[in-house]
């Protein structure tokens, strides 16, 4: 497992020492040693949790640009590190096939283009009401998608939205 901002340098273990890279020696003591990768691990368990989500930071704001496991269900989360997760990038989560759910909250105001194209296993999406802008095909060829609340304040929808939503038999309108 990688755990981001941990690893310092490169390491090896000799018999008797701990040899860390830029000639830097400690003494190495397999109790301490075990003591210290658990607590690293713990302290570092939120951190190895979002991991997998990838996204970009510009002026103060995330986009969700990916994720790197295999989720079912995603749920967006508000704000990471200290920033507020704002937007869904472009082609974000296109053809997650695996994923079956996702719940986008209140800080995100825009769904980029084709971030959930071909995601066909995908039923339910439910939308934060911060939700602005909706792009070009960001739901496109979400096969099983039966239907979606769309917040009263979109105030963009992009082309081909729902293009090949087969099982979807309703888009509504989040009533006032």
């Amino acid at each position: 497992m990688h755990l981001p901002g941990i690893i310092v340098g490169t390491a090896r273990r000799s018999k008797s020492m701990l040899h860390i890279q830029e000639n830097c020696k400690m003494k190495f003591n397999p109790n301490l040693f075990k003591t210290g990768v658990l607590a690293v691990l713990l302290l570092a368990w939120p951190a190895a949790v979002h991991a997998q989500l990838q996204f970009t930071t510009n002026n103060g704001a995330i986009t969700i640009t990916g994720y790197s496991g295999n989720p079912t269900s995603m749920v967006i989360p508000s704000t990471t590190n200290g920033y507020p997760v704002t937007s869904i990038g472009y082609n974000a989560f296109v053809n997650r096939s695996d994923l079956t759910s996702i719940t986008i909250p209140n800080s995100v105001t825009n769904i980029g283009e084709s971030a959930f194209d071909n995601c066909t296993s995908l039923t339910n999406v439910l939308l934060g009401n911060g939700v602005l802008n909706i792009g070009t095909r960001a739901f496109a060829f979400c096969s099983r998608l039966t239907s979606i609340t769309i917040p009263n304040n979109v105030i963009n929808i992009g082309e081909s939205v729902f293009d090949n939503c087969t099982s979807l038999t309703m888009s509504c309108w989040d009533p006032v």
